[in-house]
């Protein structure tokens, strides 16, 4: 699915084409999914779970700003070099999803709720090690999650999955500002 609607667009994406693509027969198909949507959507989920258990895998309990920041940075680089081992993947996330309407959508909210909520855990780390931060707005942990993804996609619109660590070091600026602090985001530029 992931390879097909990314060389064609989800709108052009057939069965057929899909069936083909995985070797499978149109019973096959139909026993796991009821349409084309829902194959899509399952890509996502499934997708979805594993990069959120690939970023759980790296958490450890940090003891300091440092080993916070340290944590940061991995998390950072992990979510940014996922997709370019996915780049069909990452076509059709970033890309397509939308096409496939508002059950597609759907389920994109719950992942962004789920990215939201690890976001969040960054900043509670950070006022755990530093009581003086001030309290994090609802509208800082939105932007930092609209932040994360909006730039991923335009790299990806931009045909650039390559080149990871050009925008590691914006989104680590970013993000420490927007759940931390500005003098944070300042330290570890």
């Amino acid at each position: 699915m992931a390879e097909v609607v990314s060389e064609h667009g989800y709108e052009a994406t057939t069965i057929p084409q899909v069936i083909a693509r995985a070797r499978v027969s149109t019973n096959t198909f139909y026993a796991h999914f009821e349409d084309k949507t829902a194959c899509f959507i399952a890509l996502c989920e499934m997708l979805g779970e594993q990069l959120f258990e690939h970023l759980a895998s790296l958490e450890g309990d940090p003891e300091g700003p440092a080993d916070a920041l340290v944590a940061l940075n991995r998390g950072i680089q992990a979510y940014v070099r996922w997709w370019p081992d996915r780049p069909a993947v990452a076509r059709a996330y970033f890309l397509e999803l939308p096409a496939a309407g508002p059950r597609a959508l759907e389920e994109r909210e719950r992942q962004y709720r789920r990215f939201e909520t690890i976001l969040r855990d960054i900043a509670d780390r950070a006022r755990a090690l530093d009581p003086n931060l001030q309290p994090l707005r609802e509208a800082e942990l939105t932007a930092a999650s609209i932040v994360a993804r909006e730039l991923v996609a335009e790299w990806v619109r931009a045909g650039r999955l390559e080149a990871t660590e050009e925008i590691e070091e914006e989104l680590r600026y970013l993000l420490l500002k927007l759940l931390v602090s500005e003098e944070a985001a300042r330290r570890a530029g």
